[in-house]
């Protein structure tokens, strides 16, 4: 039976004077696909930063596994849950295949390399998302579509229990919107992986 794998009790977040979430309580089992959907700034991006522990409530509990997110390190925190924003900026010109293996970083020591357990597993997770024929192309040269495909790629690589996306399909076409969601709904199904999405 699966069990809780994220909780909230009465989440409250303010921007200056202005409350964007009152009082946000919910239970997630491990293994669901939740969206969270509503219009432009009615706080989804908010609460999805608390849950990837971006941002800090201001008010209220927020449980993994229930076990208190300030119970953890940061480290322990990437492993298991990974956020995926809107936006992909890229200042420096990394391969594809380099931005795939930045979702190691939480697996390693200061100053080490990627091993070749590391390198196999970004591997995988570029065949799973259809991204390594363009491995060795420069990241901020692809299309947006193939963009969130490569960072989604990244995220599976970091091997989490629970994937965080905000608004992973706005302002792509019909053809990548299908391609991401399909990407997300096999990672349920294949490794019981818990996805929050808003849309």
């Amino acid at each position: 039976m699966n069990s809780s794998i994220l909780q909230t009790k009465n989440i409250i977040f303010s921007y200056g004077q202005k409350t964007v979430l009152h009082s946000i309580s919910m239970d997630i089992t491990r293994g669901e696909f939740i969206g969270i959907i509503g219009p432009n700034g009615s706080g989804k991006s908010t609460l999805l930063k608390i849950l990837g522990a971006v941002l800090i409530a201001d008010s209220g509990k927020l449980y993994f596994k229930e076990k208190n997110y300030l119970d953890y390190n940061r480290k322990q925190l990437a492993r298991s849950i990974t956020w995926i924003p809107q936006e992909h900026p890229m200042v420096f010109p990394f391969k594809v295949s380099e931005v795939v293996l930045m979702g190691r970083h939480p697996y390693l020591s200061a100053f080490a390399f990627e091993g070749d357990e590391d390198i196999e597993i970004a591997r995988s997770a570029m065949e799973r998302t259809q991204t390594i024929q363009f491995a060795e192309r420069n990241f901020n040269e692809i299309s947006g579509g193939e963009k969130q495909r490569v960072v989604i790629a990244g995220a599976i690589a970091q091997e989490p229990e629970l994937m965080i996306l905000d608004e992973p399909t706005s302002a792509l076409d019909i053809k990548y919107q299908i391609q991401i969601l399909n990407i997300l709904k096999q990672l349920n199904e294949d490794k019981n992986m818990t996805v929050i999405l808003a849309m």
